[in-house]
């Protein structure tokens, strides 16, 4: 017979063992793709008013200050994104928008450093024409049904 007294702990163990496998909390992970889409969208707005509007010492320091706080906007969106335990099936949605998303503030970086320097290559200057939506993967059905905001981004 097993002692009373270990039982909490066995079943402790089984609901922590548990806890580590299935599937993520689907109306968090759609709650947490909505906000994300959201805020993205609104970094670009910004962004794209910033451009034309920021003053700085030279357009170069405008347009990195612009780039800046367009960063720290989307890499905070995604942070939390990739803090959200999606669904298995929407696992590589979720993966691969966090991973196209870090990708994109890493050359929004490169492009903020080049303006500082008053240097811009093509390619950057095409990332800030595009933004983050030509990296991101096609959103899945299941998932604008419960995000509408990602629609703008599945165009």
């Amino acid at each position: 017979m097993v002692p009373r007294v270990t039982r909490p702990w066995i079943l402790l163990a089984c609901v922590l063992a548990l806890g580590g496998c299935g599937e993520g909390d689907p109306t968090a992970f759609a709650s947490a793709t909505q906000r994300t889409c959201l805020e993205v969208g609104k970094a670009s707005s910004a962004l794209q008013d910033d451009l034309v509007r920021r003053d700085g010492p030279s357009a170069g320091r405008a347009m990195a200050d612009a780039v800046d706080a367009y960063v720290v906007r989307v890499k905070a969106a995604t942070d939390r994104l990739a803090a959200v335990r999606p669904p298995a099936a929407d696992a590589p949605f979720e993966h691969g928008t966090v991973a196209a998303l870090r990708a994109h503030v890493a050359t929004m970086e490169r492009a903020a450093s080049a303006a500082r320097r008053g240097t811009l290559s093509g390619p950057l200057a095409a990332e800030l024409r595009t933004g983050a939506a030509t990296h991101v993967p096609e959103v899945p059905e299941a998932v604008l049904a419960d995000a509408p905001a990602c629609r703008t981004a599945a165009r």
